[in-house]
């Protein structure tokens, strides 16, 4: 299953004291609180012991908050594992079920830190290459590649994409149509 943005009343967190957003800035930058919310909700509410074999990519919420939310979310796990009604810690939920694209890529000043976050987070289990061209916003494919861990590129570039939506590893050539890869 994929989840997408959109701009319904549905997705809105509660109306926060001064309003709901003025500007789109505003709303883009709450993308990723939405999918904080949902993974959450599905970690701990148990969904991924009921349905195993579910899978779920956030499509265009970015993806670098996962790292401290599997940190706090196993931290809260550990404390209160007694209460908590899952059978592993959060984080592995999110390696084994839940999928993120790449795009939009929040990176640091120093991009040096986003190759080790990258790595703390195993990205190679949990990204899928997006780009969302044309718009305004997309990731250029040649700056994210230099900043993957080497390890990790082909699976978040290509083979990830192959394996979560069952396609087949390659496809002919159209006629007339020029291979790039």
């Amino acid at each position: 299953m994929s989840c997408h943005l959109s701009r319904s009343n549905y997705e809105m967190l509660p109306t926060p004291p001064v309003g709901f957003p003025s500007y789109n800035h505003d709303f883009m930058v709450t993308y990723s609180l939405l999918a904080a919310n949902q993974v959450m909700s599905l970690i701990f509410d148990g969904v991924f012991d009921r349905f195993p074999t579910l899978r779920i990519v956030f499509v265009e919420h970015a993806f670098t908050w996962i790292l401290p939310l599997m940190w706090r979310m196993d931290a809260i796990y550990a404390a209160r594992k007694s209460r908590v009604d899952i059978k592993r810690k959060p984080s592995e939920y999110v390696k084994e079920h839940i999928k993120f694209t790449t795009q939009p890529l929040d990176y640091p000043e120093d991009k040096t830190e986003l190759t080790r976050a990258l790595e703390w987070m195993e990205c190679e289990k949990i990204l899928l290459f997006s780009s969302d061209y044309p718009h305004w916003t997309f990731d250029d494919p040649r700056w994210l590649v230099k900043h993957l861990p080497k390890a990790a590129r082909d699976a978040v570039m290509y083979k990830n994409g192959i394996a979560t939506y069952h396609l087949p590893e390659s496809v002919p050539v159209l006629e007339g149509q020029t291979r790039v890869l």
